[in-house]
């Protein structure tokens, strides 16, 4: 990075994804996403491979082996620091604390040793944070590109495929079936004529509401920016295309967003819109990987992968429960220059401390943030819903199309009012991988991996299993959740019901609650609790029950409301009662001064 091409300024990574090759040379590469800065203004993204980028780990001196558990971290100067390739890094490991590799061992297993440091933070956050220290001033905003599609329900069961577009800034793109299109001709000509008239008027209406005095001055300020944005993309040439497959409807938005290269590619709810263009693709024996990877990608380093969120998740007694959508994330593993996200998690996520909201519909949120919503047509005021779809789909298949595009424009303008992935999310991740956006602790780790690096220390790295022989002996890390089951909540619910007076409803009100936002690893943070700074560990007090230990746990950070309660558990205090009936004992027995 030290000898720049003549007018370059430097170079700004906006992401990097790893990828092993598939015919087991060992080889490996990191795709590298980076906006090039020119020395005239300009910037110009682009696509960057390493190939066998050699990592640093560290390995304790057989001198210094002097402790069985893990620490936090270790002193460089009692480590050998090691260089390999990603896929040579556990054998090179085992190597280093003197094994002989014998056959394939699991990498978290092999991390099990107190004496391994700084070998599970990723090389793409590795090389990312290179860029950040060798061109600190270069920042630009993240560009946001938008796709979406819409699925069959006249013909079919929503499962396929009729249309998808992707928008980029200035630039439209939309595919559409032959099977939707039907007999329909001219399209593009009517596609452009009316998507004008739809979205000049939605410019029109935004523009009758900032002519009233109903809004304040930092809505007014929203709204002219969105009803300027919509005006100028009114006459935007749309790209269309008639293709044969819901496959080449996929391949074709790919393929305009991978010409453009955005920072990312947003969907509203992608649990949806992902997994039918898989399905699409394979239908037709098309592999993912040949459409959601960088076309100049090697084709051995090629590789796709969807993870969805877990829907389920496990709370207190091992019971479970459904999560709500936007409480997902979903990753998609596949090199390329854009990163694809899910906007509508991205937006929960970011707002997680105020709550849940009625709805995270895209219509909803449009409506409380932008006082837009989605398009709407007049013929189908009276529809809702399945069959609001089912009408237009038969009826105006053109204005179909146009609501397509917009679901899309739509998201852009949000996110240039929010800036939730123009720039929330690339800086709340810094180096790390946006696959952990929502892991605080990960995120956290590579924090200190870095900070550590400065003060001549290394991280200690996690394995399968991280407990120690002495944590059976402190409280456990269980049952601290318990909740009430709803048939033993008391019955002095609100009596509503004006046909029925005595009976109680569910509904309560003066109700209080407290959480520790994010409780872990915050806490833990600003305590300043780590395994360097604990010099004992709390076994056992007296005869202090369990439960009273992990209630001094739960009260140690608010101390002083609870400090009564606490001197009476752990110190033998009297009740606030008892001091007062001895108080006036004394005063009655003339017993005070």
């Amino acid at each position: 990075m030290s000898k720049l091409p003549k007018g370059v300024k430097g170079y700004e990574c906006k992401h990097a994804f790893y990828t092993e090759a598939s015919d087991r040379s060992g080889d490996d590469l990191i795709l590298v996403k980076r906006n090039v800065h020119k020395e005239d203004g300009t910037v110009i993204p682009e696509v960057n491979f390493v190939e066998n980028y050699e990592r640093e780990f560290w390995v304790v001196n057989e001198a210094h082996r002097t402790y069985e558990e893990k620490k936090a971290w270790e002193d460089m100067f009692k480590c050998r620091r090691y260089k390999c390739r990603q896929t040579e890094l556990t054998n090179r490991v085992l190597r280093a604390l003197g094994r002989n590799p014998s056959g394939w061992t699991q990498q978290s297993i092999a991390f099990r040793s107190p004496y391994v440091y700084g070998a599970d933070i990723s090389t793409s956050a590795l090389i990312k944070r290179a860029y950040m220290d060798n061109f600190p001033e270069l920042t630009r905003e993240s560009t946001v590109g938008v796709m979406d599609i819409e699925t069959d329900v006249v013909n079919g069961d929503g499962s396929t495929i009729i249309s998808a577009s992707f928008t980029y800034q200035n630039n439209i793109y939309i595919a559409y079936t032959e099977d939707f299109a039907g007999k329909l001709s001219d399209y593009a000509k009517k596609l452009q004529d009316k998507y004008e008239y739809y979205i000049g008027g939605i410019a029109d209406d935004l523009d009758a509401l900032l002519a009233g005095d109903t809004l304040n001055g930092k809505r007014r300020q929203v709204l002219e920016r969105a009803a300027a944005t919509l005006r100028e993309r009114s006459k935007v040439q749309i790209n269309s295309k008639l293709v044969a497959s819901p496959a080449l409807v996929t391949d074709y938005v790919f393929r305009a967003a991978h010409e453009h290269k955005p920072d990312f590619v947003a969907f509203w709810n992608m649990n949806f819109d992902l997994p039918k263009m898989i399905a699409s693709l394979e239908n037709a024996n098309i592999d993912p990987k040949d459409v959601f990877c960088e076309p100049t990608l090697p084709e051995r380093y090629k590789k796709f992968k969807y993870v969805p969120g877990k829907a389920i998740k496990q709370i207190a007694g091992g019971r479970t429960m459904s999560k709500h959508p936007a409480d997902l994330w979903h990753k998609v593993y596949a090199p390329s220059s854009f990163y694809l996200i899910d906007a509508m998690c991205v937006f929960k996520q970011v707002r997680v401390t105020e709550g849940n909201r009625n709805s995270y519909s895209l219509d909803a949120i449009l409506t409380d943030e932008l006082n837009l919503g989605k398009l709407k047509f007049k013929e189908a005021d009276h529809l809702t819903g399945l069959d609001w779809h089912v009408y237009m789909q038969t009826n105006h298949k053109i204005e179909y199309l146009i609501y397509n595009i917009f679901d899309c424009m739509s998201i852009e303008i949000l996110d240039d009012k929010n800036k939730d992935l123009a720039l929330t999310v690339p800086t709340l991740c810094q180096h790390s991988d946006y696959y952990n956006f929502t892991s605080t602790p990960r995120r956290l780790c590579d924090d200190m991996h870095f900070y550590l690096k400065k003060h001549k220390k290394v991280i200690s790295t996690t394995s399968d299993d991280m407990a120690e022989s002495l944590d059976k002996h402190v409280v456990g890390s269980n049952d601290w959740i318990v909740t009430l089951p709803s048939h033993l909540v008391d019955d002095n619910g609100l009596q509503l019901l004006e046909e029925a007076p005595h009976i109680r409803s569910m509904l309560r009100v003066h109700v209080a609650d407290l959480d520790v936002a994010s409780s872990y690893p915050n806490t833990g943070s600003f305590m300043n609790m780590s395994m360097e700074t604990t010099v004992r560990e709390l076994v056992g007090v007296g005869d202090i029950s369990e439960y009273d230990k992990r209630m001094s746990g739960l009260n140690l950070t608010a101390a002083r409301t609870n400090a009564v309660e606490c001197s009476g558990t752990f110190f033998g205090f009297p009740s606030m009662d008892k001091v007062l009936t001895e108080f006036r004992r004394q005063r009655e027995a003339g017993e005070l001064d």
